[in-house]
């Protein structure tokens, strides 16, 4: 299976990512859409279908966030989110290891903060997944803990985040949301869940409950203990939920109400894909990596797509996953297969307008092409915009972060 957090690594080292960015900034025609659909009945299936008219392009705004030759501005790094003024909070750069820096609306760098440790507000593991709250206070996800900064960054409290999620193919922040309240919802496998999809976790990081049955909606949600893409929009008391990344048997996408503790879908968007199905192997299935909604109600999906001849050629290294096969993993067979990926792999990246159901863009990328930068898709999209950043190294070495926007144009 392509991990999501590897493939964004190598899209952020793409030298070509700025000349493609500049050759989308062009202005199109808006995009349509349709009368807004009310939901007269729990549960519904709504099928999304048609010739989508648009396409999803991502631009510049012109704010970067970059390091400078001296030192005094650091690697903003891949990690990137913003808060309700405006401001950019960024981690995870090389060799700023638990290290969280602070940007200007406009890009200029303001502060750092925190240290490796296990003290509060201090910092375990290697990796730091950063969400904002409705009061704009940070909170960071790591090794340990889930830990709590205040708007002036100011160490608020510290919790224990084993039941919040501990990492799969897709990134934290695709598997974990922070809800209006302050509780926390986690998609990712745990094997204390059960046969349930979703954990319930409050903010001191106990276990508040775990709901979510395979049995619930179409059926087509796939295998526990498995990620899910997730996406929630702010001071709503819902989300929307991917299929599991093993065992779906259809691309359905599910909204849940979670106005009580036996939280129910509200309505499922299904998209009749005859190459969405489980091969019975993550390796050469599809599955949703991506999942995101905006304020107004569009849902942004990205699709791994592997082609017939990707799932074909696949079955010359069947032997090296069974036990005692006779075969070996070797760094030749490992570049035989990343080729594969580049050239046979698509994906599939769609918007979906949730209060109508209809399909408003839908566009197949090979993987390689993405990696080289055309077209450019975010690393991230900040939450309920469809805004996000791109990061990248600059021909002068220095690494850089672009905020781009991206523009629904009538085809």
């Amino acid at each position: 299976m392509i991990h999501f957090s590897k493939l964004l690594a190598a899209v952020a080292g793409g030298a070509l990512l700025p000349l493609v960015l500049a050759a989308q900034e062009g202005k199109g025609t808006s995009c349509p859409r349709d009368p807004a659909r009310a939901v007269t009945e729990k549960g519904v299936v709504r099928n999304v279908t048609g010739d989508p008219p648009c396409r999803l392009v991502f631009r510049k705004t012109g704010v970067r966030l970059t390091a400078t030759p001296d030192g005094s501005w650091p690697d903003p790094g891949p990690t990137v989110v913003k808060d309700g003024h405006g401001r950019y909070y960024s981690a995870n750069a090389d060799g700023w290891l638990s290290t969280i820096s602070v940007w200007s609306a406009d890009g200029a760098y303001l502060a750092s903060f925190g240290s490796s440790g296990e003290g509060p507000g201090e910092f375990r593991g290697w990796y730091l997944s950063l969400f904002v709250d409705p009061a704009d206070s940070l909170h960071v996800h790591d090794a340990a803990n889930w830990t709590v900064f205040s708007p002036a960054q100011e160490f608020v409290r510290q919790a224990p985040s084993g039941w919040m999620g501990s990492g799969g193919p897709l990134r934290m922040e695709e598997t974990i949301v922070l809800l209006y309240d302050g509780r926390i919802l986690a998609s990712n496998g745990h094997p204390s869940s059960g046969d349930a999809y979703f954990r319930m976790v409050n903010g001191d990081g106990t276990l508040e409950y775990t709901f979510g049955t395979a049995e619930d909606g179409t059926g087509a949600s796939g295998d526990y203990g498995h990620d899910r893409a997730i996406a929630y929009n702010r001071g709503h008391a819902g989300f929307w939920a991917a299929p599991s990344i093993e065992g779906a048997s259809g691309y359905v996408l599910e909204h849940w109400s979670i106005e009580s503790q036996t939280p129910d879908i509200v309505q499922s968007l299904r998209r009749r894909q005859p190459w969405f199905r489980w091969t019975g192997d993550s390796i050469t299935s599809s599955w949703v990596g991506e999942l995101h909604i905006t304020a107004d109600g569009l849902l942004y999906v990205v699709v791994v797509r592997p082609s017939e001849e990707y799932v074909e050629a696949m079955k010359r290294y069947e032997h090296l996953k069974e036990e005692g096969g006779g075969g070996r993993w070797t760094p030749e067979i490992q570049e035989e297969i990343e080729a594969l990926d580049e050239t046979l792999v698509h994906f599939v990246v769609e918007v979906i307008d949730t209060r109508s159901a209809t399909l408003l863009a839908s566009d197949a990328y090979l993987l390689g092409d993405i990696m080289r930068g055309n077209p450019v898709l975010p690393q991230g999209l900040f939450r309920n915009e469809m805004t996000g950043y791109v990061y990248g190294v600059g021909e002068d070495g220095l690494p850089y972060v672009d905020i781009v926007e991206g523009v629904l144009e009538r085809k």
